[in-house]
């Protein structure tokens, strides 16, 4: 997902059927959610006793939501356009 990183960790496969954006989910560390904070543009945020959603734009990424745990236990969600 960030290979300008040099970053590799587990992720779901992204899926494409036709007509529909891949997407990819990948579960992530506390620092790699604080360098996608301050790199995208927040557009939603939604929260609930267990859990914070962030929608917003990365400039190179695109479409991006970040989910965050309560217990530092973080998912990022990038759709492609």
């Amino acid at each position: 997902m960030f290979p300008e990183r040099g970053i590799t960790f587990g992720c779901s496969e992204p899926r494409q059927s036709q007509g529909t954006p891949t997407m990819r989910i990948v579960n992530s560390d506390p620092q790699l959610i604080k360098d996608i904070m301050d790199e995208i543009k927040v557009i939603a945020i939604k929260e609930q006793p267990s859990l914070t959603v962030h929608a917003g734009r990365h400039p190179v990424l695109g479409k991006v939501v970040v989910i965050q745990g309560i217990n530092d236990e973080s998912v990022i969600v990038e759709v492609d356009e």
